[in-house]
């Protein structure tokens, strides 16, 4: 494939935007990762990346810098000169865009020189908020704030805001005013291509009765659109499909063109790249040296620039919730709160971080993708999982033992740098809906203590910092997520938000596809603004249903997870747990599509216990085997036990296990914020 005319199969008309589309997992974020650094080595000028979903990973991004430029100092200066935005509701998209228009016209004080802009998603925020921001900036009734109006600060400052059984219901003024704020949004895309800049967007896709799977925001919004793409997973692992959708008249590129890529550790790439790999064997390690280089190099173009400097504003700094001013009345009854929750701050004017100084922010060594996935299933949710991970699987694979081994470590952890700080002690939360093993959790709790290669903290501490509470219907997850986490947050820092498991509470009520819908944006917009401003990793389990599509004799499951397209594309990351004595319910065919490990591993007994990371913007397509005992998930020798889910691609000589990481170096290395939360 050649490469050149990859770049342009993204590069829309002028006056025009590129929209790329596709299920979960088909390569969108990739694709927009693997576009900014392209578009940013092409110019000098700047490039902006607005994330809407939480799931920018500028250490991923980082991986692709060094692959594509094979120098150090030349990756730096990509990294500053991308731009993040981080946004969470639709108002704030709206305002942000706005503002980026703005600042590209000559006329104003400190003009802009970008280069291209990248929104991901486009339609995550507007699946979950219809407010038009032409309906609330600049309108502030005289009447007081109170708990059913924006609070003080935000763009629809004392401007009512509707309920949330309201909202997941989308009445049709919802829907209009949806309309007309996509349409808003897309004029000033417009407005901000005529200025040379190359415009890509993501959308979802989503279920509709007439047409089956389509892209998301409906018809009014394809018609702004100058060139759509479909991303598609091929039946080889790491292999996918572009192909063009919709085409404007004057576009050189014809509907029905289809190219084929890999998503690589290199970025997006055709066959023929896979040999010009021009970074170092130690590219994907940035020690602390690296960091010295970003901050010279930083300092040099600061003090060299006469551009008016990017300012950030604490992408994932801790950010206080006002106390909700509601009634107990109002409370109590889930059936008054709102959306967006009173202490939802829907920010006017969202200030831009520097990739660079994202990066330089960690402090210690980055993690390579298969660190992170070698973490994670020794319980530990590491750094740079922004987002939401669910873990699905079929009853009995250990979905629910991965949750309690996942908090029980990451307390163990947090405890033991907290007790060096002496900082507030930090807690879990454990919300259930199911029977929660209080006695398995004590169990490995007490496992976990006595661990050697863990920290010296009690059993008992691990215990004491858990917080569990019931949740029964899709209605108590909002309030809890709405009134009690801020009254945790106000006292003690939350590690970790269990949700076990959130099929069940949509399968104990009876909902129509639309409503069911807008509750699962909603929630995982709440979990994932939560997850960002306080530093809390968001685990959610799910489970499996019949896959009635499934051909016999096909490689496809039989099992697909739950709850359908609609929450697939609220979650971030996705593993999935099987075991291969119960193959004849997973696959079709009773064989998995990825390459199997051998039935006798290092642990001297047979492994029947496999996870498999379906998608993630962040971790590769790997899947691994492991056992439970008493204290939990076992899994050792990570670099080798952990099979590249492409047969061709072999894991980095220079990668290491977690197991070889010191302690120091594992926890620090999760973010900024960590020492601010710790003191």
């Amino acid at each position: 494939m050649d490469r050149t005319r990859f770049v342009d199969l993204f590069r829309a008309p002028k006056t025009g935007f590129v929209e790329v589309c596709g299920l979960s997992g088909a390569g969108k974020t990739q694709v927009l990762l693997d576009a900014s650094c392209r578009f940013g080595l092409s110019a000098e000028s700047r490039v902006a990346f607005i994330d809407t979903e939480g799931s920018f990973d500028v250490q991923r991004f980082w991986e692709i810098a060094m692959r594509s430029t094979g120098s150090k100092q030349a990756a730096i200066g990509l990294l500053d000169r991308l731009c993040v935005y981080r946004v969470f509701d639709a108002l704030e998209l709206q305002s942000a865009l706005r503002d980026i228009s703005d600042q590209l016209y000559d006329d104003c004080p400190h003009p802009l020189r970008l280069n291209a802009l990248m929104v991901d998603s486009l339609a995550f925020p507007f699946r979950s908020d219809t407010r038009r921001l032409k309906e609330c900036a600049f309108k502030h009734p005289h009447n007081r704030i109170s708990a059913v109006t924006g609070p003080k600060a935000s763009i629809d400052e004392g401007v009512q805001r509707n309920p949330w059984e309201s909202c997941a219901s989308e009445p049709s003024e919802m829907l209009r005013s949806r309309s007309l704020a996509l349409k808003d949004v897309g004029k000033t895309l417009q407005e901000i291509a005529k200025r040379n800049v190359t415009v890509l967007v993501s959308n979802q896709m989503k279920w509709t009765l007439d047409d089956g799977l389509a892209p998301a925001l409906g018809w009014s919004w394809q018609q702004q659109v100058a060139r759509r793409i479909l991303l598609e997973r091929l039946e080889e692992p790491s292999q996918h499909r572009a192909s063009v959708l919709i085409a404007a008249h004057e576009d050189s590129f014809h509907e029905g063109l289809a190219i084929d890529f890999l998503i690589t550790e290199a970025g997006v790439q055709g066959d023929d790249e896979l040999c010009n790999d021009v970074a170092d064997d130690d590219s994907s390690h940035f020690d602390g040296s690296e960091h010295a280089d970003i901050a010279s190099e930083q300092s040099a173009i600061d003090t060299s620039s006469s551009e008016e400097p990017l300012q950030s504003d604490g992408l994932c700094a801790r950010h206080e919730m006002p106390r909700s001013t509601s009634t107990s009345s109002d409370t109590e009854d889930t059936g008054n709160l709102v959306w967006p929750p009173c202490w939802w701050i829907s920010r006017p004017l969202v200030k831009p971080a520097r990739a660079g100084s994202m990066l330089r922010a960690s402090h210690e060594d980055v993690l390579s993708p298969t660190q992170r996935l070698s973490g994670i299933l020794h319980g530990r949710l590491v750094p740079g999982l922004g987002g939401i991970l669910e873990v699905c699987g079929e009853a009995g694979t250990g979905k629910t033992q991965f949750c309690l081994q996942a908090i029980a470590r990451t307390l163990a952890w947090a405890l033991a740098v907290s007790s060096t700080t002496k900082s507030c002690l930090p807690c879990a939360l454990y919300l259930y809906s199911e029977d929660i093993p209080v006695m398995r959790l004590r169990e490995i709790a007490e496992a976990c203590a006595t661990d050697p290669r863990e920290s010296c903290t009690s059993g008992a501490a691990i215990l004491d910092s858990i917080f569990l509470e019931r949740v029964n219907t899709p209605g108590d997850l909002y309030f809890t997520l709405c009134s009690r986490v801020p009254l945790h947050l106000q006292h003690a820092p939350i590690r970790i938000i269990v949700v076990d498991s959130i099929t069940t509470l949509f399968r104990n009520e009876e909902l129509d596809i639309p409503t069911r819908s807008s509750k699962l944006f909603s929630l995982a917009c709440l979990l994932k603004r939560i997850s960002c401003d306080y530093n809390v990793q968001v685990l959610v389990t799910n489970h499996v249903t019949a896959n009635f599509e499934t051909n016999r004799g096909s490689n496809s499951d039989c099992a697909k997870p739950a709850l359908g397209h609609a929450w697939s594309s609220c979650v971030s990351h996705r593993i999935s747990l099987y075991r291969t004595d119960r193959s004849e319910t997973r696959q079709g065919n009773g064989r998995s599509r990825l390459p199997q490990f051998p039935q006798v591993s290092s642990f001297g007994r047979n492994v029947t216990r496999f996870a498999r990371v379906h998608f993630s913007c962040t971790l590769p397509e790997v899947e691994a085997g492991f056992t439970i005992d008493t204290a939990g998930f076992q899994l050792e020798n990570d670099a080798n036990d952990i099979l590249p889910a492409h047969s061709e691609a072999q894991v980095s000589t220079t990668t290491t296990g977690v197991g070889q990481l010191s302690i120091s170096h594992l926890w620090r290395a999760i973010s900024v914020t960590d020492e601010d939360c710790f003191g």
